[in-house]
């Protein structure tokens, strides 16, 4: 039997550092049939990479062949100019003798049964996108077409091609050829293969939070509000660890307005590196309360050069929080909790959020309906627009006892703000009253695409509505919270997809301009915070950066983590993809981008596509093809 599979694989990029302590095997020579290194040592193109690499094949689990014991057909040749790499270095076609060339790695099983299949290979726009890939197991052979310019998802050197049967012994195999990669080089380095556990691990969770409120003085709302003069309500950030089958999984969301670039990093991988997990398996959101603080290590640096330090945040108090976090994160591990069933739910939640842009009869924004925009008769008595009125619910139990209740809503959560008044607003107010309701069980509420939705239509302003506003999203949870249904889980039942994309940037940023901007003095405080946040991100992108959006699957549930004020026809274009199956989104991951839009948004005007989006209308199919491979929907 022989299963043919074209596709160009999604890869999903999960960063860890390999130990400074890795050393090269001893008894590693160079394979006899290839061509030298012609690079010298320490000669690399990305100095970054090189922590991945693995000298020993001794640090990794399962059987793991490497080039230097595999058989080549053709001319290749070492290098060790891309890391990462295993052992002394990988191989590659020198892009000559297509078709003619293959690398076949054998193992030595020690036992039959279902093994994973992993692949390792340096990545860069050098590589092929289409190298093809046999592997020969006991029901026949399987053969794959893989992207080589993708970054593997396992610490950035290998990628998963599959799980297999084999016999015992050396009757399997892997192997790589050049045909039909003309013009790319083709990557051939190790191939790994890991015994598949035929009972699978229970799901565990555990959940931690901890007090994020900034001390008084600190700025709120990225300097574009009064600071801190007083606390209403703390701010907090919570969140839950999922432990399965792989490696860990962490959730965390910020009663903050943002997170952003730099600190996006940090924050997720000191998280990552407390709980023993990467940076890509953590996912770090914002609900976007206004009267809240935000965070970019890198913008806050920026200004420090130029003046204005501690005018957009409060770096140090950041990074407190940031080692606190990730201390509870650690904590939580040790009261995790097995979780047998799963419950899912949605409930519709009345009069809270409308669309804020209200389009003209030209096609263009005619009022922007923010979120007190019902002080404009027009804005209030305009169509709810385009929005999501579900709430959606994702329960963990153990057994009976629930352990844990994460939401997804799509809204700017402000009622009023800008006073210097620091609370976690109504939707901070709403997720107390359903912990109130269940004592003693967690609960963690991810806002999700709602860049271009507040409480505009049902808001004025006045202090009297947020309350009003809380209890109906509240009661839009209880809603949520009495249809769950059910469902048994393990391990094997969750997953953690990867998939980093570089965002196109707005053509109106010039990096130049943005820092004439910064600099003259006589410009206001908010045109200076801008040009700096605008700058970050500008020469974050041109460095080739790419943010990582992922997913989490739990059975037939899908939760998507998203970038920036995102609109929430994503949210909805991604529930299309998959209508039969429960599909959540939470946005305001990597807050660098600022609003993101649908392309033709771009051309209707309004606010949120100005000024505040640094992103170009090109973004859109950046993301649904991103949020396709995601879903694992093809076209």
């Amino acid at each position: 039997m022989k299963t043919q599979l074209a596709f160009s694989a999604t890869i999903w990029v999960m960063v860890a550092f390999a130990s400074s302590a890795d050393t090269a095997d001893k008894k590693l020579l160079p394979h006899p049939d290839a061509l030298p290194n012609t690079h010298k040592p320490g000669e690399v193109d990305d100095p970054k990479l090189v922590p991945f690499i693995v000298r020993s094949t001794e640090k990794l689990p399962g059987v793991v062949v490497d080039e230097t014991q595999a058989k080549l057909v053709g001319k290749w040749r070492y290098s060790t100019h891309t890391p990462p790499y295993v052992g002394l270095g990988y191989l590659h076609d020198q892009k000559q003798g297509k078709g003619e060339s293959s690398v076949t790695f054998t193992p030595s099983l020690p036992a039959a049964g279902v093994y994973e299949v992993r692949l390792s290979h340096c990545y860069n726009i050098r590589r092929a996108t289409n190298t093809p890939v046999t592997i020969h197991h006991a029901d026949g052979e399987t053969a794959l077409r893989i992207n080589q310019q993708e970054t593997p998802a396992h610490k950035r050197l290998f990628r998963t091609l599959g799980k297999f049967r084999f016999e015992r012994g050396n009757r399997g195999w892997v192997r790589i050829s050049t045909e039909g990669t003309d013009g790319k080089y083709v990557i051939a380095d190790a191939v790994q293969f890991i015994p598949v556990a035929t009972r699978a691990a229970p799901l565990r969770i555990a959940t931690f939070q901890i007090d994020a409120t900034p001390p008084l003085g600190s700025p709120l709302c990225n300097g574009n509000v009064k600071p801190v003069m007083r606390i209403v309500s703390p701010l907090t950030a919570r969140g839950v660890v999922l432990l399965g089958s792989e490696e860990p999984i962490v959730l965390c969301a910020f009663d903050w307005v943002g997170i952003g670039n730099e600190s996006y990093d940090a924050f997720r991988q000191a998280v990552g590196k407390a709980v023993g997990t990467s940076a890509d398996r953590v996912a770090v959101h914002t609900l976007h309360q206004h009267d809240a603080p935000g965070s970019d290590f890198a913008t806050e640096r920026l200004l420090a050069q130029h003046g204005l330090s501690k005018q957009y945040s409060n770096p140090d108090f950041d990074a407190q929080v940031m080692e606190r976090l990730a201390a509870a994160a650690k904590r939580s591990l040790r009261n995790a909790r097995v979780v047998t069933h799963v419950g899912l739910g949605v409930g519709r939640v009345e009069k809270v959020a409308s669309n804020r842009r209200i389009l003209g009869g030209d096609g263009r924004v005619a009022i922007q309906r923010q979120s007190s925009g019902g002080r404009n008769p027009a804005a209030r008595d305009a169509p709810v627009g385009t929005i999501d009125p579900l709430v959606r619910l994702i329960a963990f139990w153990n057994d009976e006892q629930p352990l844990g209740v994460m939401t997804y809503y799509a809204t700017h959560p402000q009622s009023y703000y800008g006073q210097g008044e620091v609370n976690w607003d109504f939707v901070g107010m709403a997720r107390a009253v359903r912990e109130q309701a269940l004592p003693g069980v967690p609960h963690i509420h991810f806002d999700g695409a709602g860049g271009n939705v507040a409480a505009g239509k049902y808001n004025d302003g006045a202090k009297q509505n947020r309350p009003v506003l809380a209890g109906r999203l509240a009661a839009g949870m209880k809603l949520a919270w009495q249809s769950q249904q059910k469902t048994p889980v393990s391990g094997a039942d969750v997953s953690w997809l990867v998939q980093p994309v570089s965002l196109p940037v707005r053509n109106t940023l010039i990096e130049a301009e943005l820092l004439q901007k910064i600099s003259a003095e006589s410009n206001a405080k908010k045109v200076r915070l801008r040009a700096a946040r605008d700058l970050v991100f500008l020469r974050r992108m041109k460095q080739g950066h790419r943010i990582p959006l992922t997913c989490l699957r739990i059975g037939n549930a899908r939760v998507l983590h998203m970038p920036g004020e995102l609109f929430v026809e994503y949210q909805l274009a991604a529930q299309q993809l998959r209508p039969n199956d429960f599909v959540a989104m939470a946005a305001y991951g990597d807050y660098g981008p600022g609003y993101i839009g649908t392309q033709i948004a771009y051309g209707q005007g309004g606010y949120e596509t100005g000024i505040v989006s640094r992103v170009a209308p090109t973004v859109e199919t950046t993301l649904t093809e991103a949020v396709k491979r995601l879903l694992e929907v093809k076209d």
